[in-house]
């Protein structure tokens, strides 16, 4: 556990560091100093280079040592960079001080003197950085790590309805059937619309089991309309991957690009009223289905506007972890995922970790890889990822590697989903889970002086409007009881 959240810890790290160096106080001391803007930026590019690469290294780091090493190197770089600007933060302080006493522009002499001797070291330090960034970047390649393209404004997680038609899904046959039936039936009394949720917990497979709802052909031929007048076919389905932040305009306009009522006026719209307008005049009459899969949160008014426009025997089939969001939507159905049955586990495995996903032809390595997949608690996403990454490594000693590993037995029940849950959390919030480590063991936490150290850290902001620290962590979805 400390390995993943020592990577935790350095990819939030990384985040606040990068916000210093674009700081406009640094920036302008880094000039006065006569550095050239293209080194200090050469700096910042080598550190996004390497951040790029943390995600993928904080994985893989569980079962390879050298990749632990790398996040080592990486943490002393990072380090360094953060010294080097504490350090920079202080002699902006100073020079500040010097300057406040005078009204003059020109530096006294003695000042002067130690500027360009600040200068010189500064300049040697941040080229050994560079080189150090260099290195560590290079050692990525060879070690395979991969780059996530990484943005902190595009790091939600996304979904799309689309299906490999090649894929073969395993075990969720009969809850799809179950579902597809609910569907297809009519509204329970005195409804205009049913909700139904998928409700399990990170990983276990929520977001298949509704895409292989969704392009069932019963369900296709279902939700379908014929214009006469257009001589064509519409769609009257709509796929929303809502994720943390239940945004309505973004919903709506996501619904009227599904159902092809959007044009590029309505897109770049932000009035609700003639968004929910449209969307209610292209819905007239028709039966509709709307997913929202991956809901994090959802509030009781933010429903009931959502459902507004919707016509009466819609049905939405909402995909979530928190029971909480199925009873704020009054689901008429939940269904409860737990994930893979132990034949079903190994079946996926199979598949994944041996080539033309048999394994009959590795029998030493089939005895160890039975032994590995109950481990993964039948959830598919762990079963993927290990299945992937076994798939290039034929080696015997690679695989025991994998099964001795350490992470079984630090909490072997609870530690596979940790670990999947804290990889699907945003950056904000990765930064505000791992700060938590600092602490002690059973230590009782007060919700006001954790939000405060929070904030001195950088992690939250108080955003114009909020009244009182305890609305910065709401705003980024962060619930502290």
């Amino acid at each position: 556990m400390a390995e993943v959240v020592g990577g935790a810890l350095l990819s939030a790290f990384l985040q606040v560091l990068f916000d210093r160096l674009a700081s406009p106080g640094a920036s302008d001391f880094i000039r006065k100093l006569g550095l050239s803007d293209k080194l200090w930026y050469t700096l910042q590019d080598k550190l996004v280079i390497v951040h790029r690469a943390i995600n993928d290294a904080e994985v893989k780091q569980i079962w390879e040592p050298d990749i632990e090493r790398w996040l080592d190197r990486v943490k002393d770089a990072v380090y360094g960079a953060e010294d080097l600007l504490d350090e920079i933060a202080t002699e902006v302080l100073r020079s500040q001080i010097e300057g406040a006493g005078s009204s003059k522009s020109v530096l006294n002499p003695q000042f002067a003197s130690w500027l360009k001797t600040l200068a010189r070291g500064m300049r040697k330090r941040v080229k050994g950085m560079i080189a150090d960034l260099d290195s560590i970047s290079k050692e990525r390649d060879f070690l395979l790590i991969e780059a996530d393209g990484y943005n902190e404004n595009l790091s939600v997680r996304q979904t799309t309805s689309l299906m490999d038609e090649s894929l073969v899904v395993y075990g969720m046959d009969e809850s799809k059937d179950t579902i597809v039936n609910l569907l297809l039936s009519d509204n329970a009394d005195g409804n205009m619309i049913d909700v139904i949720s998928i409700v399990g917990m990170g990983g276990c497979g929520k977001t298949t089991l509704a895409q292989f709802v969704y392009n069932d052909e019963r369900v296709n031929s279902h939700f379908h309309f014929k214009d006469k007048k257009a001589s064509k076919h519409i769609n009257l389905k709509a796929w929303v991957c809502v994720s943390e932040d239940f945004l309505l305009l973004r919903i709506t306009k996501s619904i009227l690009e599904g159902i092809g009522c959007a044009t590029p006026s309505y897109l770049l719209s932000s009035n609700l009223d003639s968004l929910q307008f449209k969307l209610k005049e292209g819905l007239r009459g028709k039966k509709f289905l709307l997913v929202l899969d991956d809901v994090w949160s959802i509030g009781f008014r933010e429903w009931e506007v959502l459902r507004l426009p919707l016509p009466k025997g819609s049905k939405v089939l909402v995909t979530t972890r928190d029971e909480n969001v199925a009873t704020t939507m009054r689901s008429v159905y939940t269904h409860h995922l737990t994930g893979l049955s132990e034949a079903d586990s190994w079946k996926l495995f199979e598949r994944l970790a041996f080539v033309n996903g048999d394994s009959s032809q590795y029998p030493v390595l089939e005895s160890i890889g039975r032994d590995i997949v109950p481990k993964c608690g039948g959830l598919p996403l762990a079963i993927n990822a290990l299945g992937r990454l076994l798939y290039s490594k034929t080696e015997t000693s690679e695989w025991k590697k994998i099964l001795d590993s350490e992470i079984w037995y630090l909490k072997t029940d609870v530690l596979p989903s940790l670990i999947l849950s804290y990889h699907d959390l945003q950056l904000q919030l990765k930064r505000c889970f791992a700060y938590c480590c600092i602490f002690p063991k059973a230590h009782e936490f007060d919700k006001e002086k954790l939000i405060l150290l929070w904030m001195a850290e950088g992690f939250l902001r108080l955003q114009q409007g909020m009244e009182r620290i305890e609305e910065a962590p709401k705003n980024m979805g962060v619930r502290i009881k």
